[in-house]
């Protein structure tokens, strides 16, 4: 797996990585990628970045691949102008089956306190 660079990111530039992906009809999850068996759970957060207001491609990628049926999926993401309400409307949009629950924008500095609050509130 290879790591993106500032050049990969730079979402201005119309033949960067990030451009290029999210220009695809799908990204598919490195070969070296594993999960865990997620049917023990009953929530399951995602995080990303956002890209051109939505969450990118790989996540698409990742909740095609998992059976979620049965969890509450919690969206969580950072982004540099973008609010989180879009990006969750298009996952929804794309997997009606699968029950989100409120997302939340996890700029700045987030102690970890505050976050296992936040968690815990699920």
């Amino acid at each position: 797996m290879q790591a993106y660079t500032a050049a990969d990111l730079d979402w201005t530039n119309p033949h960067s990585r990030s451009s290029m992906e999210m220009k695809g009809n799908s990204s598919v999850l490195p070969e070296s990628a594993e999960t865990a068996d997620l049917h023990e759970y009953d929530t399951l957060f995602v995080g990303y970045p956002i890209w051109w207001n939505r969450a990118p491609r790989i996540i698409d990628t990742f909740l095609r691949m998992e059976d979620l049926h049965h969890m509450e999926v919690i969206p969580f993401a950072t982004s540099g102008g973008s609010g989180i309400r879009n990006s969750q409307l298009e996952l929804e949009k794309a997997f009606p089956d699968v029950r989100f629950g409120q997302g939340r924008l996890l700029n700045g500095y987030i102690s970890p306190s505050d976050l296992e609050i936040w968690a815990d509130q699920r």
